[in-house]
Protein backbone atom coordinates (compact mmCIF):
# COMPACT_ATOMS: atom_id res chain seq x y z
CA UNK A 1 0.00 0.00 0.00
CA UNK A 2 1.21 3.48 -0.84
CA UNK A 3 0.37 6.27 1.61
CA UNK A 4 0.58 9.74 0.06
CA UNK A 5 0.26 12.85 2.24
CA UNK A 6 -2.16 15.50 1.05
CA UNK A 7 -2.34 19.23 1.69
CA UNK A 8 -4.92 18.49 4.40
CA UNK A 9 -3.59 17.76 7.90
CA UNK A 10 -3.78 14.03 8.78
CA UNK A 11 -5.33 13.13 5.40
CA UNK A 12 -3.62 10.47 3.27
CA UNK A 13 -4.40 9.07 -0.14
CA UNK A 14 -4.02 5.29 0.17
CA UNK A 15 -3.30 3.43 -3.08
CA UNK A 16 -2.86 -0.30 -3.56
CA UNK A 17 0.25 -1.76 -5.17
CA UNK A 18 -1.09 -3.72 -8.17
CA UNK A 19 0.88 -6.79 -9.28
CA UNK A 20 0.29 -8.46 -12.66
CA UNK A 21 1.57 -11.70 -14.17
CA UNK A 22 0.32 -14.45 -16.49
CA UNK A 23 -2.05 -15.72 -13.76
CA UNK A 24 -3.83 -12.39 -13.38
CA UNK A 25 -3.84 -9.35 -11.11
CA UNK A 26 -3.38 -9.06 -7.35
CA UNK A 27 -3.78 -6.01 -5.12
CA UNK A 28 -3.86 -5.94 -1.34
CA UNK A 29 -6.41 -3.27 -0.50
CA UNK A 30 -6.32 -3.50 3.30
CA UNK A 31 -3.42 -4.31 5.60
CA UNK A 32 -3.98 -3.48 9.26
CA UNK A 33 -0.26 -3.52 10.15
CA UNK A 34 0.63 -1.06 7.35
CA UNK A 35 -2.23 1.22 8.39
CA UNK A 36 -1.11 1.13 12.03
CA UNK A 37 2.51 1.88 10.99
CA UNK A 38 1.24 5.23 9.71
CA UNK A 39 -0.48 5.94 13.05
CA UNK A 40 -3.97 5.34 11.69
CA UNK A 41 -6.98 3.41 12.96
CA UNK A 42 -9.46 1.82 10.55
CA UNK A 43 -13.10 2.88 10.50
CA UNK A 44 -15.41 1.14 8.02
CA UNK A 45 -19.00 2.01 7.12
CA UNK A 46 -21.44 0.14 4.85
CA UNK A 47 -24.83 1.36 3.69
CA UNK A 48 -27.45 -0.54 1.68
CA UNK A 49 -30.66 1.06 0.44
CA UNK A 50 -31.68 -1.35 -2.32
CA UNK A 51 -30.69 -4.78 -3.56
CA UNK A 52 -28.81 -3.31 -6.52
CA UNK A 53 -27.31 -0.21 -4.82
CA UNK A 54 -24.69 -0.32 -2.11
CA UNK A 55 -22.14 2.17 -0.84
CA UNK A 56 -19.01 0.99 1.00
CA UNK A 57 -16.73 3.52 2.65
CA UNK A 58 -13.43 2.84 4.40
CA UNK A 59 -11.88 5.66 6.39
CA UNK A 60 -8.90 5.81 8.69
CA UNK A 61 -8.49 8.03 11.75
CA UNK A 62 -5.27 9.18 13.37
CA UNK A 63 -4.55 7.18 16.52
CA UNK A 64 -4.78 8.98 19.82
Amino acid sequence: MIFEKTSLVDVFLVKPVILNDERGTFARTMCRSEIEQHGLIEYTSTESQAADWRKDVSMFQAAG
